[in-house]
């Protein structure tokens, strides 16, 4: 599947983290003890939302929002997968760009934990599948409890993996204290960045878009640099290169 604009790092047309997405109830199949009755819907749910959330790119649209529109438009999970018009008309209902779909198969043992997680990423404007992700976490544990709570929570880490590289953290430069030293601002800092991380820079210019006819604003690598550190007013960037406000920060792949 094609990437979403948003992932593709190109066109400018807003800061870079106002997208917005909702994240809709996981489906899971169990294959569990029959004594195991816990609801694991919920928190893997969360676990995708947190995963998105982290890159600083995304604002998650609420749960209690999320149920309320689709309890007013009557809408059944299995519609959101099945009917392209019901996914347009919940983003439009929702101011979504993004309708995000997990499914997941765990299967608990005697003394093993397995999740199988697979999430879809559907364009509300257009109703197709821009990206998928897939992740697996597994534990061994003497005790069920405790192999289903570290299964869950690797589960995250192994999500967040594989979106980061697709949605790589950015932030925009705001402000220049001194010459050679930047300070950019992002959603999520503290989570997206950390000092000693290798990023690039970008700036805005107007290029030829010849299917359109017109020009259009992409952003243009200019260089590289590392986090200098990360404080409660954003991130600090110490380099040579002539960057000005307006520009972008973007996380490398480690």
């Amino acid at each position: 599947a094609s990437t979403p604009p948003v992932a593709k790092k190109r066109v400018l047309e807003s800061p870079v983290w106002t997208q917005t997405l909702a994240v809709v109830d996981t489906k899971v199949t169990r294959m569990t003890p029959d004594r195991i009755t816990e609801d694991f819907e919920p928190t893997i749910t969360e676990r995708v939302e947190s995963s998105f959330q982290s890159t600083g790119r995304f604002e998650v649209v609420e749960r209690g929002r999320l149920d309320a529109v689709r309890k007013e438009l009557q809408l059944t999970s299995d519609a959101l997968w099945f009917d392209p018009a019901t996914v347009v008309r919940m983003g439009r209902f929702l101011g979504a760009r993004y309708l995000v779909l997990p499914t997941a198969r765990i299967e608990v043992g005697a003394i093993s934990t397995r999740i199988d997680l697979l999430v879809k990423v559907l364009d509300t404007e257009t109703a197709r599948t821009v990206q998928t992700f897939t992740a697996r976490a597994s534990s061994s544990s003497l005790s069920t409890n405790s192999s289903i709570t570290a299964c869950l929570d690797r589960i995250r880490l192994e999500l967040r993996a594989v979106i980061a590289p697709v949605y790589p953290a950015q932030a925009m430069i705001v402000h220049s204290p001194q010459p050679g030293v930047f300070w950019a601002e992002a959603n999520q800092v503290w989570q997206s960045f950390y000092p000693g991380q290798k990023i690039r820079i970008l700036k805005s210019e107007d290029v030829f878009n010849s299917a359109k006819g017109t020009n259009s604003p992409f952003l243009v690598e200019v260089g590289r640099a590392r986090v200098n550190s990360v404080e409660p007013f954003g991130v600090v960037v110490k380099t040579s290169i002539k960057a000005e406000e307006g520009w972008i920060i973007e996380a490398l792949p480690q």
